[in-house]
């Protein structure tokens, strides 16, 4: 189970991680593409295998963006009270 607070250094490298994963699809789906040019793939063969390749790619990022969701909101709600506390402490 993920840990209930991402400090900066931990946010950071879960969304570098992320980033990472989704330029590496990005170079499979190009590479794919770019096997078109060679007469012995079949094209209609190679789109499926992008296809196939973006939906991974999304189901992945679906997955873990839910989870990260969680975490996000969960970290907003509770700097938010330190946020708050500080506005109070304005007020009086």
């Amino acid at each position: 189970m993920a840990e209930a607070h991402l400090n900066s250094l931990a946010r950071f490298e879960v969304y570098r991680s992320l980033s990472g994963l989704n330029r590496s699809f990005h170079l499979i789906v190009q590479r794919l593409q770019g096997l078109e040019t060679k007469c012995f793939f079949e094209p209609a063969k190679l789109r499926e295998l992008v296809a196939l390749a973006q939906e991974l790619q999304s189901e992945i990022n679906h997955n873990l963006l839910k989870a990260l969701e969680k975490i996000e909101l969960e970290d907003c709600y509770v700097f938010g009270k330190v946020r708050a506390a500080r506005e109070d402490l304005r007020q009086l």
